[in-house]
Formats: structure tokens, C-alpha cells, sequence
């Protein structure tokens, strides 16, 4: 960060950022950004508007919108190449999923069990538009199954198998390898899947003879995924993009079903919103409002600050504990057992006593590691309650 970047308040950077994804949201509806919004837009430094291009992973569905109209909206040539320059950035990591799918779909040529590709996965691999970026590719396998697939992985160049965790076991990837991730359940708690979903999987006839979710199971685990998955961010335009197109592809019936699945979840309010707002920012041409803006505000708060906190106090797994809470999408006995769940350490004595007493070590770090994002807590929530409450009045100034 450039000294004039360290000039800029935390709320003015969250402003900003509010301000793109005001201005994205009228873009990806085809609707016209107003005059207001587009000149606001235009006005963010480019730092910025790769920040936030980071956060919603949404610069290839925005060049292709703007790019239909004919115009680039009145945006300056530094922003439209820092817009096309994030947009190759996703464009490459698709390729690179479709170019590794392929020998995925060959191990599945060699086992006698399906292996269903999930999430963006099958937008990439289905070569459908916009290209909408991923960071690994996510497979479903019987629990059974796991074990055989990671090891078909690994010889296959993958790369090597972390440790499992309570829903799925990673490949850490070597260069020039998308990661992927073998999962045996949907459910991010763990929880057994409904056997009936295997009955109605179906064909990934671009990669055969891989397979993808029925439509409606393929759509609701999107939704959960991305409302409850990662409970410390707010919902990415990217994610918005991909429910929409996916729930295009739902009959009126599937629809049904997803919307009654969503409200036997905890998070019900939150993912209702959001497939509607999908939906919406799919078939509109018109404005469309936002339901996130304030969980927006309060995720952009935090990236803003991370670069301002003291080092002690910027761990990234301590400031997604404290935006989770602040979100409201986990329960405070969530968020303490994922706080003292064993995940290793980079504390190098910590690490040193873990590797020589690997029985007791995680259970005398696990209390010191809470009391750290307990202080961590304290210290960073009302920094981060006032930089969103700032931003918030900013964006949107009463007037008397």
C-alpha cells in the first residue's frame, strides 16, 4: 500500500467499494447505470477497483455485459484494463478446469462409481457464459469412494491428499494444477446425504462420463453454498451470477422445490433473498435492488481494515471469525468450535510442540487459539461496526 492508498480512510475504501458493487448490480441486470452511478464508479481508484474485483470475482460477467451494449459505460482506459485484465485472470483459471477436468473424466472411465462434478465446476466445464472464475474443482463421490479417488488423483499428477476434513479431503495442487477437492457429502456440517440424490444425477455431456447434480439438488447446494459455505463473506456478485444461470435451467417445479428446501434452513431469510435476487439479476433489464448492502458494507469494512490493524491483530482466520459473528450467519457455538477445530498452527514453538506431542498439543492450543480471536474480537469489531455504519452514510447521505 502507496502512501497516498494509506491516506484513504477505511470508510472511504468501503464507500468505494459499495459504490462498484451499486454500479456492477445495474450492469448485470443490462439495466443503464445512471449518469450518478456510473461517474461515481469511474471516479475509484484503480486499487480499488481491484480490490473489489477480487472480492466479487465477477470481471468477466461485467466486461460481457458491458462489452453486448457496445460500450464500456463511459469507464476511463486505466479501468477498463484493469477490468480486462482481472477478466483473462478468471478466464485462465476456467481453462485450466476444463483442460484438468478431462482427466478427471478419465479416471471416471477406469472406476466403477460415479463422480459428480459440483458448483462452478460445471459452469466451467460446461463452457457456459459468463466465464465465471473458481479456485478448484469439487467432486462428489460415496463416502466409500474417497479413499480410491484421492488416490486415482495423485497418481494421476494431481498432487498430494491434505488431511480430511468433516465434509471433504483436498489435493493440494502442484503447478499448473487446479486444486480439487473429493467431497462425500454437500452438507458443510458433515451431514449424510439423502441417498435418493445419487437416483437423480445426471449426464455431464461435455465431460462424459462425469455426472453433475439434478437440477434442483445442483441448484439448492449452489444457494447454501454460497449464502452458509463461507460465512464470513458477503454474497459475491460472482455467486449471484451463477445461481441466476442455474436457476434459469430449473423447471417451475424444480423451483418449487428448491424454494421449500431453502426454508427448512436456519439461514432461510438470507438464502430466500438471494435466489431472488439471482433471478432477478438474470431476467432483468430493469434496476434491481441489492438485498446485501449492509452485509456488504460490514465484509468490505473488514478487507479495508486488514491492511490497518496491527500485525498481531491481522491474522485473516481471526478477522473472518469476527466478520462471521457480525454477519450473523453462524451462532457463536459455531463460530467457538470452528475457532478451536485443529487446523495446525504457523506459530513455530506451537507447531514444534504439535509435531513432538500430536495427541495432547491440539488440545492445549485450542483454548490459547480461541483467547486469541476472543482478543482479536474485542479489538477489531468496533472498528469494524463504525468503518460500515460511516460507509453506509456515506453512500447514502440524508439529507435535511
Amino acid at each position: 500500500m502507496n502512501s497516498d492508498e494509506k491516506k484513504r480512510t477505511p470508510s472511504a475504501i468501503t464507500t468505494d467499494l459499495l459504490r462498484l458493487r451499486r454500479w456492477s448490480v445495474s450492469v448485470l441486470s443490462r439495466a443503464l447505470p445512471s449518469d450518478k452511478t456510473t461517474l461515481e464508479a469511474s471516479a475509484v481508484p484503480p486499487t480499488e477497483w481491484n480490490l473489489f474485483l477480487r472480492l466479487e470475482r465477477c470481471a468477466g460477467a461485467l466486461l460481457g455485459s458491458l462489452q453486448s451494449g457496445d460500450s464500456l459505460a463511459g469507464l476511463s482506459p486505466a479501468i477498463q484494463e484493469t477490468l480486462r485484465k482481472a477478466a483473462a485472470l478468471e478466464t485462465q483459471s476456467v481453462l485450466r478446469a476444463r483442460v484438468d477436468a478431462r482427466d478427471i473424466a478419465a479416471i471416471a472411465t477406469r472406476v466403477a462409481y460415479p463422480i459428480v462434478v459440483l458448483k462452478g465446476g460445471v459452469h466451467a466445464i460446461e463452457n457456459a457464459s459468463p466465464p465465471l472464475p473458481l479456485s478448484d474443482i469439487d467432486v462428489l463421490v460415496a463416502r466409500e469412494n474417497v479413499a480410491s479417488l484421492v488416490s486415482e488423483l495423485e497418481h494421476a499428477g494431481f498432487g498430494k491428499a491434505s488431511m480430511p476434513l468433516g465434509h471433504h479431503q483436498a489435493i493440494s495442487p502442484v503447478p499448473d494444477r487446479i486444486a480439487v477437492e473429493v467431497h462425500w457429502t454437500t452438507r458443510k456440517d458433515g451431514a449424510q446425504l439423502d441417498p435418493e440424490i445419487w437416483q437423480r444425477i445426471r449426464p455431464l455431456a461435455s465431460a462424459p462420463p462425469l455426472a453433475k447434480l439434478g437440477a434442483a439438488d445442483h441448484l439448492a447446494h449452489i444457494i447454501e453454498h454460497a449464502a452458509i459455505g463461507h460465512r464470513e463473506r458477503s454474497v459475491s456478485l460472482r455467486d449471484v451470477t451463477l445461481i441466476g444461470s442455474v436457476a434459469a435451467q430449473c423447471t417451475d417445479d424444480e423451483l418449487d422445490i428448491v424454494y421449500r428446501s431453502i426454508g427448512a434452513q436456519d439461514q432461510h431469510a438470507a438464502m430466500n433473498a438471494l435466489l431472488d435476487f439471482a433471478i432477478a439479476l438474470y431476467e432483468s433489464t430493469l434496476a434491481v435492488t441489492d438485498p446485501f448492502v449492509e452485509s456488504c458494507a460490514t465484509f468490505y469494512a473488514s478487507a479495508a481494515l486488514e491492511d490497518r490493524l496491527p500485525a498481531a491483530m491481522s491474522s485473516k482466520s481471526a478477522l473472518a471469525f469476527v466478520t462471521a459473528l457480525e454477519l450473523g450467519r453462524t451462532s457463536r457455538l459455531r463460530a467457538i468450535r470452528n475457532a478451536v477445530r485443529w487446523r495446525g498452527t504457523r506459530v513455530e514453538s506451537l507447531a514444534r510442540l504439535a509435531e513432538r506431542y500430536p495427541r495432547a498439543a491440539p488440545a492445549l492450543i485450542a483454548p490459547l487459539h480461541l483467547a486469541y480471536y476472543a482478543l482479536v474480537t474485542v479489538v477489531t469489531l468496533p472498528r469494524i461496526r463504525a468503518t460500515q455504519r460511516k460507509a453506509l452514510n456515506e453512500l447514502n447521505p440524508r439529507t435535511s
